[in-house]
């Protein structure tokens, strides 16, 4: 019996055995999927480590060649062909070989609406070990930007007048602003409306702001929350080192050119000297090649005392396919003439008062398209003045020269609105307004302005009695005396070398006399801006891309 029990032991000792070397297997298998795995998760970590590495060197490339196309742009005019091709290389922490490397060229180049813009393809490398490389490639598409981005732009902070102007809690800018001046800021920590919702760029330190907060006459800036949120609402300030400058007189003649010649070949001074010996109105002044029945540049003026009254029916959609517009030109220097453009039948007719009336294929809006070879330029050599109530349908810059060559500039009767009011629905008219000094001067109240104000030039002086202003004509350095009342609605933009003075307030904000000026961003002139106005010497990108990545091995 007991050696019965004892063969049916012996098996029982075999299976566990088995048991135990089986199990052993097991957590073999496992231990080594275990360590593969975490093998497998520290290559991939470095790896990523040395790809990240690459698309930084990648992202480098991009700022590199955006910083260079800057360089190589002097006020916004080229001044040669930025490099094709740019490189950097980055050693590594503590000094050594480099470990990463980045090549970038321009891919494309073309210009739409006035702006240029650039497709740069930035190659990032990463060197982890001297046979290993680990590339990353970059798109990104960079555009020039227009001074119309900004809601407001001021080189100094200097009144027209004298003295500084204040910011104040009556106002908001609802867009991007900047100021190369020492900014004065009244604030009020009641306000629930911001004065910078989008906060402000200047290139002056942040200790030469000038605070005032009105309700207890302190002048330290902002503290609590709600004194910081009735200045900048949710954003804040941003201070740069990098000055940016008025266009110069390069960008302004290539409004002349595009009027006269109907191209940006002719800005010389010389040039708008020749053209403006004859007073009168032009178009197709400069181009003795254009077919004479087609429109083939903007309208060039020449004259002293112009004024331009303007009226217009609107294109119901609020587009321009159909609608027209209608410059009445006064001189002295010449006969009443006006032009139409006609955008249903693609027509502009030019009738001079008492004299010839001509109709040219094309209009004299926006710039040259497939379907029209004229531009909405219009440059007056002289000074000009726009009537009260003047309205546009279209796209148009109009100029005068700046800096002025006898004393030129722009005075404005009063409100001067798009046809289809972009305020209330859709419209695709626009106006810039462009001259060293832009004058409001007049007896309505409550005016209305929709366009971008564009006036000063690069280097300008700032002192008193210096130019580049937009500002009320009833003002002086002792106070307003004469004119409208009240709030002045700027719908655009404005551009100034000084601060133009509209008005004169009291320690709460609020009008003494003259204007208040209370103003609203129009977007579009950022995207869109009007024909031939001017661009800053910035790019923006406009939108990037990581195309992918890649080892090689060995190098």
């Amino acid at each position: 019996m007991n050696a019965a029990r004892a063969r049916n032991r012996k098996p029982r000792r075999g299976a566990a055995l088995i048991l135990v070397l089986l199990l052993v297997s097991v957590f073999l298998i496992l231990m080594g999927s275990v360590i593969d795995a975490l093998a497998l998760e520290s290559q991939s970590s470095i790896e990523s480590a040395d790809s990240a590495s690459a698309v930084a060197a990648a992202y480098s490339g991009v700022d590199l060649m955006i910083l260079s196309i800057e360089e190589f742009y002097d006020n916004g005019i080229q001044g040669g062909q930025p490099p094709q091709t740019v490189s950097c290389q980055f050693g590594r922490p503590g000094g050594g070989s480099v470990s990463s490397s980045c090549t970038a060229t321009i891919a494309k180049t073309w210009n739409g609406n006035g702006i240029n813009y650039y497709l740069i393809r930035s190659n990032g490398s990463a060197f982890p070990t001297p046979d290993k490389e680990v590339d990353r490639q970059i798109v990104a598409l960079v555009k020039q930007v227009p001074f119309g981005a900004y809601a407001h732009f001021s080189e100094s902070e200097h009144s027209n007048t004298g003295g500084p102007i204040w910011y104040s809690s009556k106002q908001s800018f609802d867009g991007p602003v900047y100021s190369g001046g020492n900014m004065h800021i009244m604030y009020d920590s009641n306000s629930t409306t911001p004065i910078f919702p989008m906060g402000f760029t200047t290139d002056q330190p942040q200790q030469n702001l000038q605070w005032m907060d009105i309700e207890d006459g302190n002048h330290s800036k902002p503290n609590t929350q709600q004194e910081y949120y009735s200045v900048f609402g949710t954003s804040g300030p941003s201070f740069t080192q990098s000055a940016v400058n008025l266009p110069g007189f390069a960008q302004n003649l290539d409004i002349f050119s595009e009027a006269f010649y109907g191209d940006n070949q002719h800005g010389d001074l010389t040039d708008l000297q020749n053209a403006g010996q004859n007073a009168g109105v032009y178009v197709n002044g400069g181009d003795p090649n254009c077919p004479s029945s087609t429109l083939c540049s903007g309208i060039f003026v020449s004259g002293s005392n112009v004024t331009i009254s303007s009226t217009s029916v609107a294109s119901p959609n609020g587009d321009l396919s159909s609608g027209t517009q209608t410059w009445t030109i006064n001189s002295p220097s010449f006969a009443t003439t006006t032009v139409t453009v006609d955008f249903g039948a693609n027509t502009t007719t030019v009738s001079v008062n008492g004299g010839s009336t001509k109709t040219y294929t094309g209009v004299a809006s926006g710039e040259q398209s497939d379907s029209s070879l004229g531009n909405g330029a219009i440059f007056v050599d002289g000074s000009l003045s726009i009537s009260d109530g003047s309205t546009v349908h279209g796209q148009y810059t109009v100029a005068v020269p700046d800096p002025p060559v006898n004393n030129e500039g722009i005075t404005l009767g009063g409100s001067v609105t798009d046809a289809s009011d972009p305020r209330n629905g859709p419209s695709q008219d626009e106006l810039a307004l462009w001259a060293d000094t832009v004058s409001l001067k007049s007896g309505n109240n409550n005016p209305l302005i929709e366009a971008m104000v564009l006036t000063g030039y690069a280097n300008e002086c700032i002192e008193n009695n210096c130019g580049g202003w937009f500002a009320n004509g009833y003002c002086s350095a002792k106070g307003c005396n004469g004119g409208g009342t009240g709030t002045l609605t700027l719908y655009g933009s404005d551009i100034e070398n000084l601060r133009g003075k509209m008005g004169t307030v009291d320690t709460n904000g609020d009008p003494i006399a003259g204007y208040l000026r209370a103003q609203t961003y129009d977007p579009r002139l950022g995207a869109v801006p009007p024909p031939f106005s001017p661009t800053t010497n910035l790019y923006s990108i406009v939108a990037i891309q990581d195309v992918g990545w890649g080892v090689s091995a060995p190098r």
